[in-house]
């Protein structure tokens, strides 16, 4: 009997090795995506092909650069691309008949921003993203208004049209995959750089409203573990779409990798698909628990796991990670920045700390993403300049690490504040 159980055991055993490797992935399935109804991209797509259709109207054509003075150097390279920083419209209109130009545009766009927004994921490469850069595009022509608002002393004007590009971005954030987060992001910069010239000239009751407007805008903000999410479903359809067989993964390789591979190279790669299935949910699932951790408790050095596929279906996000903290510390900074205006329309002077303004103006002192702390500021003479202590974690008193923030930045992030409005 033993011999019998024995002699099962290993006919058993040679029956599982002689059948083909289970492939876990043809049984899963994307999960279900529900879009909200009304959903404001189908407003957005509207607006983005009515200006498409005035980009095709209006051909932006070439710029020619400032007329040298007699005698003078010639103007430096790209003096043209500095004589319109907007890089929307026809280039020699000028700036406001180009916001009348669009403004269609930006009334569709406005009407979109009070609905739940969201985008349906891409199945694959080829419909990656088409609409990323119409977002740009009209997060400039909100710069555009913003600019055009502030040469009519039009601050509280001037200042919505930076909030609304700040809220158009967190909506190009919800297709729930990286670079829509990115995308979004970058929107975002445009915003807070209209908002920081739009800053000084605010009355206080008009900063006081933008705050409450920017605090709700965060609140709006997608988390970025949904993004993470979303890049792990993407990545698992092109896997199931792109790797059933050993002549779609030479293909694969070739195509989407520009790599050739031996057949010893080729085999390794095919018999390693399933650990390559496996790994892509380990390392999706310490991104996510890393997101969810303060900045100084992160693993800055999460690298995707070793794997012939890795480069392409695991890229390295822990960039995303970091450049998650560095916008939230931008958008924290705005909002103690706009409190810090009221503060000095009101009192005359700029608050000698940010505790100052609590709570009459703001009930707590924004976070510092980067240590867990309050934010801080620094007052000289005119100006006050309100920090994070930036990726290093020290207190710079507010020496400006600058735009461009790595993770091996030193100095503190900072937004500065000055008396009199630029005019």
């Amino acid at each position: 009997m033993r011999k019998t159980f024995l002699m099962l055991a290993i006919l058993s055993v040679s029956a599982a090795a002689a059948q083909p490797q289970a492939k876990p992935w043809e049984a899963w399935q994307p999960p279900e995506v529900v879009l909200p109804n009304p959903n404001a991209f189908d407003v957005y797509l509207k607006a983005f092909e009515l200006k498409a259709q005035l980009d095709k109207q209006f051909p932006r054509g070439e710029l020619a650069p400032p007329a040298a003075v007699p005698g003078a150097p010639p103007p430096p390279p790209g003096a043209a691309a500095m004589a319109d920083p907007w890089g929307e419209g026809p280039a020699d209109m000028p700036a406001p008949d180009r916001v009348l130009l669009y403004g269609e545009v930006l009334k569709a766009v406005r009407e979109a921003l009070p609905l739940e927004c969201g985008i349906e994921p891409p199945e694959g490469p080829e419909t990656l993203l088409p609409h990323f850069q119409s977002f740009r595009g009209v997060a400039r022509l909100f710069a555009m208004e913003a600019e055009t608002r502030r040469l009519n002393d039009d601050y509280a004007g001037a200042a919505a049209s930076a909030l609304d590009c700040l809220e158009m971005a967190q909506d190009a954030k919800s297709q729930n995959i990286v670079i829509s987060y990115l995308v979004g992001v970058a929107c975002e910069a445009i915003g807070l750089a209209s908002l920081d010239q739009t800053l000084p000239g605010l009355k206080a009751d008009e900063a006081k409203a933008a705050l409450v407007r920017l605090q709700g805008i965060i609140a709006k903000r997608p988390p970025l573990a949904g993004a993470l999410t979303g890049e792990e479903m993407w990545g698992r359809q092109c896997f199931k779409r792109f790797l059933p067989d050993r002549e779609q993964v030479r293909q694969f390789m070739v195509q989407q990798m520009e790599k050739r591979v031996t057949e010893e190279e080729l085999t390794q790669i095919i018999a390693r698909l399933p650990q390559t299935w496996q790994n892509m949910g380990s390392y999706y699932d310490r991104l996510r628990r890393n997101a969810a951790l303060p900045y100084p408790q992160r693993d800055r050095n999460l690298a995707p796991p070793q794997d012939p596929l890795a480069d392409w279906l695991l890229p390295n996000l822990a960039l995303v990670l970091f450049r998650q903290t560095v916008s939230d510390t931008r958008l924290n900074l705005h909002v103690l920045a706009l409190a810090a205006q009221a503060y000095r329309a009101e009192h005359g002077a700029f608050p000698a700390s940010p505790t100052d303004l609590v709570p009459g103006i703001t009930a707590q002192v924004p976070t510092d993403p980067f240590t867990g702390g309050p934010l801080s500021s620094v007052t000289a003479e005119d100006r006050l300049k309100l920090y994070s202590f930036g990726p290093d974690g020290v207190d710079n008193h507010g020496a400006d690490a600058g735009k461009v923030v790595a993770a091996e930045t030193k100095g503190d992030v900072v937004v500065e504040l000055n008396v009199s409005p630029r005019r």
